[in-house]
């Protein structure tokens, strides 16, 4: 999923990452520390690039 939210950021397709991102969140049976930072920082990213300023720090914190 990391991955797919990767190369779909990269297209600039924000929205749909975000999607993907909640996606992968939801599917997850368990906290890994690693993947769970990178697509919050994608989230995140992408929250700042659709001016959703507010989102992305909650994102963060």
């Amino acid at each position: 999923m990391s991955l797919l939210a990767h190369e779909i950021y990269l297209r600039q397709d924000y929205a749909k990452v975000k999607g993907v991102v909640q996606g992968a969140f939801l599917m997850a049976d368990g906290v890994y520390s690693i993947s769970t930072i990178y697509l919050g920082c994608v989230q995140a990213m992408c929250q700042i690039n659709l001016k959703e300023q507010e989102e992305a720090i909650q994102t963060v914190s």
